[in-house]
């Protein structure tokens, strides 16, 4: 595949600014701030979602039932974003941290047996950015 060329390297100081925006968006619960770090031809999966998500409409519709059924929702980086050496993307490690108040609503999804725990998890989430350090597309 070859050395990736400075356009599709990620400047890890905007990588670094991109998460803490990133966290700051989904902990504050606000579908706009949110959308606003993304372009308008977003592919976004999350295996939390039976489908993966194309444009912000479907991105809306993942964080309104998110939010909907984890009202206290809330991630913390573990630790610095690692940039891939092979192109433009990173990957994130996140603790999430919510109480389950009602049953999820997610589409083609059974609900859960216990709607009534507290939950932390921890997991990796790998993006590819756009950023003006950056000729990639965001998925």
């Amino acid at each position: 595949m070859g050395e990736p060329t400075s356009a599709q390297k990620l400047d890890p100081a905007w990588v670094d600014e991109f998460a803490e925006r990133w966290g700051n968006a989904w902990n504050a619960h606000d579908p706009a701030q949110l959308l606003e770090l993304l372009t308008d031809d977003i592919v976004y999966h999350d295996p939390a979602w039976p489908k993966t998500m194309r444009g912000k409409a479907d991105v809306r519709e993942f964080l309104d039932h998110t939010w909907r059924a984890f009202p206290d929702l809330t991630f913390e980086l573990i630790a610095r974003p690692h940039i891939a050496g092979d192109g433009p993307r990173a990957a994130y490690w996140w603790k999430a941290t919510a109480t389950t108040r009602a049953p999820s609503t997610r589409p083609a999804s059974p609900p859960p047996a216990n709607t009534s725990n507290s939950t932390a998890s921890t997991s990796t989430n790998t993006a590819t950015a756009k950023s003006p350090h950056s000729g990639s597309s965001s998925t």
